[in-house]
């Protein structure tokens, strides 16, 4: 046997070893936490009446999106006691008409200070429907120039950032603020999970949106499990993010450089400064849930994650994640790096030593199955955890994602490791 062979077999089994650990690891937390947690009804009721509940501006980058109206109008259905929202779109979109005629939008003279640089702000409306929204149009941009121009304009202490597209019930902001009700003065943001569902109306790509569904209730369960349970934390599965304002503005806003401004945002507001307790958390509830992507919208997407997470590392390398300590650094690796390659070396060296003759393809074949499994038990499990909270899948979703797991090495995690490679190799600012 040749040494290059040794070494490729040696970190195929390490690889298999870190894998199952982790395996192990969420299956054991999963079981343990296992069951229907007991919210407070009563709790929460009391949450939304009372007047000493902290409000909150809700600021939606529309951008051109064109199911803004629907997010808007279930966002004002929310059961908190006040909130302000701000719908920032860009100028030349015909989805402004459409606020514009779906609430009785009228253009108002608004004073206000811009602290953040931002792209200029052509008009502002008033909803004559319902006095809390706020439309702001303004020359087009970047997504951070428009989360500015909303904190810019925001009343109150805490801005949530609510992207277009999302469901959500009338419970929603009061789950997603609950750490920052119980600490307002040390914790700067809040990042709430949003699951990613198969469109019922959309029959196109059924089994690649599945599987967006099945990753997206694994990441919740790793939310629950492990970021839930740290003192500080990073986020970058998309999700919605409630943010301290005066936080934000100390820090000069979301920055125009980094290729994901929020994760930019949440390593520089927990730096040490002045003494200052600082910590972004997740939350380990969902906020809500939005369609799955069309594959060419994912494929970018994670492109961009890729290179998120190499930037962060860079940072983290530097010194810039001193502050948040060892183990959200290293939850953060694991999900972000760790894992996706671990498992692209696997399957790569697996058919490569086969096709070489130093493994037989029987071998390589029951590698491939070994590292399915523990993916699909993985998956189950998070099924299994998910089952047992609101809004769970119905039971033919829940058949189809069981029978789907075991294949998703196959099937759907080339393509999303192909979108992976391609981050390390491209370059860009954050557009999105």
């Amino acid at each position: 046997m040749s040494f290059l062979q040794m070494l490729v077999t040696a970190s195929v089994l390490t690889a298999l070893l870190y894998l199952a650990v982790v395996s192990v690891t969420s299956v054991v937390a999963a079981l343990r936490a296992g069951g229907r947690r007991e919210d407070s009804l009563h709790s929460s009721e009391a949450l939304a009446a009372s007047p000493l509940t902290m409000p909150v501006s809700i600021v939606v980058p529309v951008g051109g999106s064109t199911v803004a109206g629907k997010t808007i109008e279930q966002i004002l259905g929310l059961a908190y006691p006040e909130f302000e929202v701000i719908a920032v779109v860009d100028a030349g979109q015909p989805e402004t008409s459409a606020l514009i005629d779906e609430w009785q939008l009228e253009s108002r003279e608004f004073f206000y200070r811009r602290t953040l640089d931002t792209a200029p702000v052509l008009r502002i409306f008033r909803s004559l429907r319902d006095a809390r929204l706020m439309v702001v149009e303004k020359e087009q941009d970047r997504r951070s120039d428009a989360l500015n121009c909303g904190v810019n304009l925001a009343r109150y202490r805490f801005v949530a950032v609510v992207p277009p597209g999302i469901t959500l019930d009338r419970t929603a902001l009061l789950r997603a603020m609950a750490p920052a009700l119980r600490d307002p003065v040390s914790i700067v943001g809040v990042a709430s999970h949003v699951e990613r569902v198969p469109d019922a109306g959309t029959s196109s790509d059924r089994t690649g949106r599945r599987y967006q569904h099945l990753r997206s209730i694994r990441s919740l369960m790793f939310a629950r499990l492990f970021w839930g349970r740290t003192s500080r934390s990073l986020s970058a599965d998309g999700g919605v993010v409630i943010w301290q304002r005066d936080a934000v503005l100390q820090a000069n806003g979301f920055s125009r450089t980094p290729v994901d401004a929020d994760l930019d945002l949440m390593l520089r507001l927990q730096q040490p400064g002045g003494g200052e307790d600082r910590r972004f958390v997740r939350s380990e509830d969902a906020f809500g849930q939005a369609a799955a992507l069309e594959r060419a919208t994912l494929q970018t997407i994670s492109r961009r994650r890729q290179r998120a997470a190499l930037q962060t590392v860079a940072s983290v390398g530097r010194g810039a994640g001193a502050s948040i300590g060892a183990k959200p650094i290293a939850f953060f690796l694991e999900s972000e790096l760790i894992t996706p390659t671990a498992q692209l070396w696997i399957v790569m060296a697996a058919v490569l030593g086969a096709a070489a003759g130093w493994f037989t393809w029987t071998m390589a074949i029951l590698t491939v199955l070994l590292l399915s499994f523990g993916t699909a038990v993985v998956s189950a499990v998070a099924l299994l955890l998910r089952g047992a909270h609101p809004l769970s899948p119905g039971r033919d979703e829940l058949r189809a994602l069981l029978l789907l797991a075991p294949l998703e090495i196959v099937l759907y995690r080339p393509i999303h490791t192909w979108s992976r490679l391609a981050g390390v190799f491209s370059s860009g600012p954050d557009r999105s």
